[in-house]
């Protein structure tokens, strides 16, 4: 029922078009340039075939408009809704982060808290250094006391042994 109509090769009427990379030269027509009818039917017929397809063309489109309005309509709708929620979203996250960020301990309460815990450990420090070295000191004169009776306790007994060897010989 529709017939389509065939173009007859450019006209001859062309302008240059820009050059392409390349530097060839293409030529085209131009938006004046219309397509000339092929058949032989006389201009009269052509124009009419060709009002007759526009015609069709306008129909079979308002026929469809009121669908692709409804359709837009529905991707609008879509959109929006998506748009929602995507923001919705984000306000949770923001309203999260705020939340959150109350939570943070402030700089210039954790400067105060670290100088006092630095305070109080460097004095368990001292403190703990001086009772080492009192622990050291105490357990050094204890060693250096056994190590003295030891001493004694072996000349006593190389003492007595020759004592006894020499006394007891002598009877």
């Amino acid at each position: 029922m529709t017939e389509t109509l065939t173009t007859s090769p450019p006209p001859p009427h062309t302008t240059p078009a820009p050059a392409r990379r390349d530097g060839v030269q293409e030529d085209h027509p131009t938006t004046m340039d219309h397509p000339k009818p092929t058949d032989t039917a006389p201009p009269d017929a052509w124009h009419e075939r060709l009002a007759a397809q526009e015609r069709e063309y306008l129909l079979e489109h308002w026929k469809h408009h009121a669908e692709i309005h409804r359709l837009e309509q529905q991707a609008l709708t879509v959109a929006a809704e998506d748009m929602t929620r995507r923001l919705e979203s984000m306000n949770a996250l923001r309203l999260q982060i705020t939340q959150e960020r109350g939570e943070y301990l402030k700089n210039e309460t954790y400067t105060l808290q670290h100088g006092a815990l630095l305070t109080k450990l460097e004095n368990i420090e001292t403190l703990l250094s001086t009772r080492i070295s009192a622990l050291e000191r105490a357990q050094s004169g204890a060693m250096g006391t056994i190590w003295a009776l030891g001493g004694v306790l072996s000349v006593l007994t190389i003492l007595l042994s020759v004592l006894f060897h020499f006394w007891g010989a002598g009877k």
